[in-house]
């Protein structure tokens, strides 16, 4: 019953709002392609000659990897990277190299969310004014 009222849902708003839709896809499918690019254009930075087309079958690999249950898919985006790149013909090496740099990206992006969250927690803690 959930399902069947959650599909009404969603087609209601295809029909209400698809305007709304393709933005949506729209950006979806931009911020895709932006993925797609940076992957590629770090694995051109390790040396790797990929083209396009594979450098979508590594990305593939990485996020089917994000769906097994591991926190962060911790183990499995190493081990989807080694695999993807192996059956490429490329150097395991090659795979832990961009394990490595895809986890310093996601800790070098946290760890800037985290200092732009203080910096604003500071901020209002500063200017906010306190009753007496």
């Amino acid at each position: 019953a959930a399902l069947r009222a959650a599909e009404a849902e969603a087609a209601h708003f295809c029909r209400r709002a698809p305007g709304t839709l393709l933005a949506a896809l729209a950006v979806s499918a931009l911020s895709w392609l932006l993925m797609v690019l940076e992957f590629w254009l770090m694995l051109r930075f390790l040396g790797l000659p990929l083209t396009p087309v594979q450098a979508v079958a590594v990305l593939t690999a990485a996020r089917i990897a994000f769906l097994l249950p591991a926190p962060g898919g911790l183990g499995t985006l190493e081990a989807s990277q080694v695999l993807a790149l192996t059956w490429l013909g490329m150097s395991p090496a090659a795979g832990v190299a961009a394990s490595l740099l895809i986890r310093a990206r996601d800790v070098s992006l946290g760890l800037l969310g985290l200092w732009w969250g203080g910096w604003r927690w500071r901020r209002r803690r500063e200017t906010a004014v306190f009753p007496e």
